[in-house]
């Protein structure tokens, strides 16, 4: 469908995001969209975590998140915190509240 005037136009192109290199590999800049290669990409690498690369920079994406998580071996993929149950308020549980 052609527009008749071009700002209707330019308003369906989704810019090209920039990517800056830093000490941890290449990170996009700006909105828009970006092509970019996990081996140039940021990582992030904790003991006895999974390394984790997260194709996004400043600003987060707003609707959707890709990353990759590369697990070594006996790594867990997540690990659940257990705590003791709390209550916060001061009913007891005979007593309905």
């Amino acid at each position: 469908m052609l527009w008749p005037e071009d700002r209707k136009r330019k308003a369906l192109v989704v810019p090209e995001a920039g990517l800056d290199f830093t000490e941890h590999g290449l990170v996009p800049n700006g909105g828009g969209w970006f092509v970019l290669n996990a081996r140039e990409a940021r990582w992030r690498h904790g003991q006895g975590r999974p390394a984790i690369c997260k194709f996004e920079g400043e600003p987060d994406f707003s609707q959707l998140e890709i990353n990759l998580s590369v697990l070594g071996p006996g790594e867990a993929m997540a690990m659940y915190h257990w705590g003791p149950i709390r209550r916060t308020s001061s009913c007891s549980p005979a007593r309905r509240c």
